[in-house]
């Protein structure tokens, strides 16, 4: 079978959780399972056999997780058991987010409307407030070529990622406060 997961946010874990049983399995020999990654990475690990032989295994997927096809290989033996697929995908942000920066970006919404999208990004996970003490600034003000990323960002001329690595480095500096 093959499925899709959405990859987490920071702090986040999806798991995907491996069970079945075997008949005229042998006591003491596990299943083996590989897993081969996007990259073409792969990981061997075994999963034990019940008495009456079942397993179950979970695979834990987090947010530095690479996106794209994993491979799932089962044996037992000499034989293969199975082959299964899932594919890890990168989460999108809403529309109305990517809506409100071509508002803002056109000066149709204020500075502060903008904000409570940024507010949301943070809530949800998106961007990280930084975990060490940090001085804000005394006035800060939202830098200019920031309009001009939600432009392009709007207008999918730079990616979600780089949209974020921008607002989040201007939260790490302390320039936005959430």
């Amino acid at each position: 079978s093959s499925y899709e997961i959405v990859r987490p946010l920071p702090g986040g874990v999806e798991e995907i959780i491996l069970s079945g049983s075997l008949e005229n399995h042998k006591r003491g020999t596990p299943l083996a399972v590989t897993i081969v990654s996007p990259s073409g990475k792969s990981q061997d690990f075994a999963s034990a056999l019940s008495g009456s032989g079942n397993y179950k295994s979970i695979i834990s997927i987090n947010e530095n997780s690479p996106v794209g096809l994993y491979q799932i290989e089962l044996s037992y033996g000499n034989s293969n058991v199975g082959t299964l697929s899932f594919a890890v995908k990168t989460p999108e942000l809403p529309m109305w987010l990517k809506n409100n920066a071509k508002w803002w970006s056109a000066g149709s919404i204020s500075d502060s409307e903008y904000m409570d999208g940024i507010e949301f990004l943070v809530d949800s996970g998106w961007i990280l407030l930084p975990s060490y003490p940090f001085e804000p600034f005394a006035n800060p003000q939202i830098p200019h070529w920031l309009k001009n990323n939600a432009k392009w960002w709007s207008e999918d001329q730079i990616s979600d990622d780089e949209f974020l690595m921008s607002i989040q480095y201007l939260v790490k500096k302390g320039i936005i406060r959430v």
